[in-house]
Parts: structure tokens; C-alpha cells; sequence
């Protein structure tokens, strides 16, 4: 007769172990599946927030350097009537259109008009990159002196007449013969589809004529 021979702990564990069921299989390839997916949703947030500022700042930058074109240009801006001139294009104070005769850019002898304007037909609600062309004095466009922003934009002038002050005394458009002393620019950038508010600067800036007085 054989003495009777107790398992081993490894043989007891060994014949306990059962193979993984379907069901534990499927959860946790749903559970991997969830945690994937909210991986996913992370990445492509971050990357949505990314291009929104990266898309912000290109169109600020845009914008700053726009600015600072026509804010050169009024700085040097110089009336007609303080002109001997027999003849010359009529100078433009409208809200999406300006047209100045300015010092910026001129030669030893001769000055040189300027004209900012939509580089496209616009209405209120569309935006088109803004151009800046530059004039002789008798309005013949003077050869590679066209300059056109790369991002669409609005731009939008105000006019503060000469020897007028305050609040009130801001107009849209100026008439003939008038001048403005200062020029509140606005620009505003196209609403982008991942961009929650436009980019809008606006600034105001002194002209040539406070000088003249």
C-alpha cells in the first residue's frame, strides 16, 4: 500500500488557475478603449487650442505692422491747401477709405500720396486683406509701391477735425477742404473657425496737420 503524498502549494495553485473569460476580455478591451478614446480627445483639444493662438498671434502681428504703416504715413501727412499745387486727386477721409498727400517715403523732390483701402470690394460683413498704395501727386500709381496684407482684415477710420476737441467731435468722414488732427484706426481680423473672439486693434494717431498750426 502507498503512503498517501500531500500536494505541493505550486500543484494546489497550478490546479486552481482558470483561463480568462470572454466577458473579462471584452471589458477590459472596452475599459482600454475608453481610456484611449479620452487620450484622443486630450491630443486634439491641445492641438485645437495650439493652431487658435498660433492663428491669433500670425493675425496680431499682422495687424501691429499694418498699424504702424499708416500711422507712418499720418505722422508725415500734409493738407492740400498747405500745397502750391495746380493740380492733384482730391484727398479721401471716408470710414473704410483714406487718401493723404505725406511726407513718408518722399524724395528730395517730390512728395507722395498715399492711399489705404480694401484690396477688394467689401461690405460690413466681409473682410479682404487692406492695401496701401502709393501715388504721385498727380495720381499716376508709381511703380511696386502697392502693398497688400496677407490676412483679411476690416479696417475702419474715424477723423478728428481740425480745431475740434472731444468726444462728440468725431466723425466718420471728413468733407472737402476739412482735415483731420488725429485718425483712430480699427482693425479687425476674420473670424477664424476655431477662434472664439477676432483680433481687434485700435489705436489713435496724431497727423502732420498739428504740426502746420
Amino acid at each position: 500500500m502507498k503512503p498517501f503524498a500531500c500536494p505541493s502549494p505550486s500543484e494546489s495553485l497550478a490546479g486552481t488557475r482558470r483561463a480568462v473569460t470572454l466577458v473579462e476580455l471584452l471589458v477590459a478591451m472596452g475599459v482600454g478603449a475608453v481610456v484611449l478614446a479620452i487620450l484622443f480627445n486630450t491630443f486634439h483639444q491641445t492641438q485645437r487650442l495650439a493652431i487658435r493662438e498660433i492663428t491669433r498671434n500670425r493675425q496680431r502681428q499682422e495687424a501691429q505692422i499694418l498699424t504702424h504703416r499708416i500711422s507712418a504715413i499720418l505722422a508725415g501727412a500734409v493738407p492740400l491747401a498747405a500745397l502750391d499745387l495746380p493740380s492733384q486727386p482730391p484727398e479721401i477721409f471716408e470710414p473704410d477709405r483714406l487718401r493723404i498727400v505725406s511726407w513718408q517715403g518722399a524724395t528730395a523732390d517730390a512728395l507722395w500720396i498715399h492711399e489705404v483701402h480694401a484690396a477688394a470690394a467689401s461690405d460690413e460683413t466681409q473682410f479682404v486683406p487692406i492695401e496701401i498704395t502709393r501715388l504721385t501727386l498727380d495720381g499716376t500709381p508709381a511703380p511696386e509701391q502697392r502693398r497688400t496684407t496677407d490676412l483679411p482684415f476690416r479696417a475702419e477710420f474715424e477723423y478728428l477735425p481740425v480745431g475740434n476737441a472731444g468726444p462728440a467731435a468725431w466723425q466718420p468722414s471728413l468733407g472737402e477742404g476739412e482735415f483731420p488732427s488725429h485718425v483712430r484706426i480699427t482693425l479687425t481680423s476674420r473670424l477664424g473657425e476655431d477662434q472664439v473672439r477676432p483680433v481687434v486693434l485700435s489705436t489713435v494717431v496724431a497727423t502732420g496737420a498739428r504740426v502746420l498750426r
